[in-house]
């Protein structure tokens, strides 16, 4: 199986964020829009929610998968499906005649279904804007230090580079960053050089205009887990206190229409936001920190390392460190305690993807090596005879 494997260490970007600025240097320009003021955000809510246009927290961060009115769509072994909601079925998204759609035949690159990892980054998430499909990547194979962004039609016969985000100075592979697009503005951080910084652009410029949201400095300092929130985002951020990088500290940010605040402090493993609160799990259980009062309580108590995920309907924590079967936690959006689902048995390694109101989805490897895509269908989170289905599988 083809795997992007982004390297984690430290990048000096200095050059990069000087030619942002320099016009000389690069076609992108960089502004500083940083701010203290203090955001008014309610959260994730499917009564505002629009899926033509807003970012989909209800999926893991980086994911490989977007939804439509229609379906799904996913990246598999790079390549790229089609899953209809009404019969989860994947096809793959090529209608060329005799094309097999797999990596094990010959001429299997020319696929339209096939997104090359040398150019594509499929890894740092789908989209799903205006009926279109976007993701980030290089120019092409033979230049790895543009970074662009795509347009992908819905019958995947078209794709267009339709924003150049910047120079990267050196192979785009090596650097530790973190994308996300909602409601037409693309965001983007950067890590390295112990320091990090958060811009933003407006997708339908063709030389993206970067304007920086925040940065924080300090050993190993990242920002990370963005979100789409309101007319903005929410991200975590973080640094050691010193190179002995024994002590971690960090916490929940929210920038909207450029003003930020700082909403958690704390090692957080993973948030969300809705009902005008954050919802953020801590090692010592699930806490819940109100916007508008300031106020913090407990709403579960744990002591593992856990991950919460929030749809729309109900709430689910999981520990993603636990032995197989993994169990998610199930309750409704008063917070009361509805069931625990397990996670597929006689699996060497998963990692749940969340999901809509209708489905949850996981990438799986099997105890014989082949790996799978699975779901589960919510409407039946409450029978216990309910079964993981298989979308398919691959090596």
């Amino acid at each position: 199986m083809m795997k992007r494997v982004l390297a984690t260490a430290l990048v000096l970007f200095a050059a990069v964020f000087t030619a942002c600025g320099d016009g000389n240097k690069s076609s992108s320009e960089l502004n500083d829009n940083t701010s203290t003021n203090h955001p008014d955000v309610s959260g994730f809510s499917l009564d505002s929610f629009n899926i033509e246009t807003d970012y989909q927290p209800f999926f893991d961060d980086n994911n490989s998968i977007v939804a439509c009115e229609e379906g799904y769509y996913k990246f598999a072994d790079q390549f790229l499906y089609f899953i209809d909601k009404n019969t989860m079925q994947p096809i793959p998204l090529c209608a060329k005649p005799d094309c097999k759609h797999y990596s094990g035949y010959e001429n299997y690159e020319e696929c339209n279904a096939y997104f090359s990892p040398t150019v594509y980054m499929s890894d740092k998430g789908l989209f799903y804007y205006n009926s279109s499909l976007y993701l980030i990547g290089a120019i092409d194979e033979s230049n790895s230090q543009s970074l662009y962004l795509y347009k992908i039609s819905k019958d995947g016969s078209r794709r267009e580079r339709v924003c150049h985000i910047l120079d990267a100075g050196s192979d785009l592979n090596s650097m530790n960053f973190r994308f996300i697009l909602h409601k037409g503005n693309g965001y983007l951080s950067y890590s390295g050089d112990n320091k990090a910084e958060l811009f933003t652009f407006n997708i339908e410029d063709k030389e993206a205009k970067l304007s920086r949201i925040d940065e924080i400095q300090g050993y190993g300092a990242e920002i990370y887990r963005l979100k789409g929130c309101e007319n903005g985002i929410s991200y975590q951020y973080g640094s050691f206190t010193d190179d002995s990088l024994e002590t971690y500290e960090g916490g929940i940010k929210i920038s909207v229409e450029n003003k930020t605040e700082t909403v958690v402090k704390d090692a957080v493993k993973s948030y969300v936001i809705t009902n005008g609160s954050v919802y953020y799990e801590v090692s010592d259980g699930l806490k819940v920190y109100s916007i508008s009062s300031k106020k913090t309580r407990t709403f579960e108590t744990v002591d593992n390392n856990y991950s919460v995920n929030y749809d729309g309907k109900y709430f689910y924590t999981y520990d993603v460190m636990d032995e197989n079967p993994q169990t998610l936690s199930v309750y409704d959006s008063n917070e009361k305690y509805i069931t625990s689902l397990e996670m597929p048995e006689n699996i060497r390694q998963n990692f749940l993807l969340f999901g809509d109101e209708d489905n949850f989805f996981v990438n799986c490897c099997k105890q014989d090596g082949i790996w799978c895509d699975m779901y589960f269908d919510k409407s039946k989170i409450s029978d216990e005879n309910a079964e993981w289905i298989i979308l398919y599988e691959y090596s």
